[in-house]
């Protein structure tokens, strides 16, 4: 009799309607570490280097201000500083080609798709999308291509606008940004299925719990097709499954997390709640094995008309204070990207906070955190801002301060792709002129 592979096996469990429970499983049982996923996050404009830098040497050292939320985490966090972006070469704007080439590390194509024009009113110059892929759908693809998952990427984000070079920065290939999901509760719905209303999140609960007895017809002409080996892996399944069943009829951890009701994503007053809810979404989507990568995105480079009222940064947008360089306005600043961090803080703790094989989810998952410029006043790309987190299951070395000289951000955006097995990839991007990985 015939074998199935592995991938035919989940195929014909996803065509049962059984595939969205498998990854959760961990098909083999037999690992003793989870699966390693990567985590793109953008914040917009860059930041205050001087309190952004931590001091000390790259072994022993203490976050400056802007970072120190993070402090909790210190041992799995490595701030990375000193890389240059090669924007310049590329047309447009700075804050419209930087934030496409952030993790692309390509230009925007010359072309008539989009016109800016000066303070005069005049034409400027013309330019397209951004000419390639980013490094997270790289990833993805290869990740997806040997283990698949019920969705191979997923884009999160906060007041992210619309559909422009400069609030985009992920890309299923050239010409084709991602749109990133802003309401969570598209997102609730999306991936756990939860309606608006007890009632129907009651039915929706029940619809699931009854999925086995609606396809057991189904599984028996499955098995009979496999060997012994498989049949009892179906088996395996099937019980593990059901397990699954109980555990969700007694809210354990892959039932969907509360998010409050009520929030507008349009409203900047429900910025906060906005922003932990799309983290704690991300969070369990990653928990209960959803997807392997994931990216969110906060407001976006271009013509960012964000305000702070709940930090009492509200007389200005954020991408004015950019602009002045006065004590004040480098006082605002440190508190929006102090308060970033906190973001980012709490989102690596809730991944830290969930067990899986030695460690936890986060020990398993490389999380980098990246920004469009590295100033704001003068448009600048060298020294930009990077932290990383996690490691990826040990690829690279957290509880560090690595400084770099100068080296292109390709190196860095290499190196998460070797670090989540793409081994064999050495350059990346159409502006990277160099080769290989960064040395930790």
């Amino acid at each position: 009799m015939s074998k199935f592979s592995r991938r035919q096996f989940l195929g014909g469990l996803g065509a049962l309607g059984l595939m969205p429970f498998v990854p959760i499983l961990n098909a083999s049982g037999a690992e003793s570490t989870g699966p390693k996923r990567l985590v793109l996050i953008y914040t917009p404009h860059g930041t205050i280097r001087d309190r952004w830098l931590p001091t000390g040497t790259q072994n022993n050292f203490s976050f400056g201000e802007i970072l120190q939320p993070l402090t909790p985490l210190k041992h799995k966090v490595a701030v990375v500083d000193g890389l240059t972006m090669r924007a310049n070469e590329s047309i447009g704007a700075p804050h419209t080609k930087g934030m496409p080439m952030l993790w692309t590390g390509s230009g925007l194509l010359e072309d008539n798709t989009f016109e800016r024009k000066d303070q005069d009113g005049n034409h400027q110059f013309y330019y397209g999308w951004n000419e390639g892929p980013s490094i997270d759908q790289i990833i993805a693809n290869q990740l997806h291509s040997l283990e698949p998952t019920p969705y191979r990427s997923l884009e999160f984000g906060v007041r992210c606008s619309n559909s422009h070079p400069g609030h985009r920065m992920i890309y299923a290939a050239s010409e084709q940004p991602l749109q990133p999901v802003e309401s969570p509760y598209q997102v609730l719905n999306t991936l756990f299925g939860v309606g608006s209303t007890p009632h129907q999140q009651a039915l929706m609960k029940s619809q699931r719990l009854s999925i086995l007895d609606a396809v057991s017809p189904s599984v028996q002409s499955l098995k009979s097709k496999v060997g012994s080996e498989d049949s009892f892996k179906i088996d395996a399944h099937l019980q593990a499954i059901r397990d699954i069943e109980f555990s969700l009829q007694n809210a354990v951890s892959c039932d969907a997390p509360e998010i409050p009701g009520g929030l507008d994503h349009g409203n900047i007053d429900d910025i906060p709640l906005l922003t932990s809810s799309q983290f704690k979404l991300m969070a369990q989507a990653l928990a209960c094995d959803m997807t392997r990568v994931c990216s969110f995105q906060f407001s976006r480079g271009e013509n960012d008309q964000t305000t702070y009222p709940w930090l009492g940064v509200d007389h200005k947008v954020h991408h004015s204070i950019t602009h002045d360089q006065f004590s004040d306005a480098i006082d605002d600043m440190t508190l929006i990207y102090r308060w970033y961090a906190e973001q980012v803080a709490a989102f690596l703790q809730e991944l830290d906070s969930i067990p899986e094989g030695d460690g936890t989810v986060l020990d398993n998952t490389l999380v980098v955190w990246g920004s469009e410029i590295s100033r704001g006043w003068d448009h600048r790309f060298d020294n930009m801002p990077f932290v990383l987190a996690g490691g990826g299951a040990g690829a690279i070395p957290m509880g560090q301060y690595y400084s770099f000289d100068g080296l292109e951000h390709n190196r860095l955006l290499v190196s998460m792709a070797q670090a989540m097995g793409l081994h064999s990839l050495n350059s990346f991007g159409s502006l990277d002129l160099g080769n290989g990985g960064l040395d930790w």
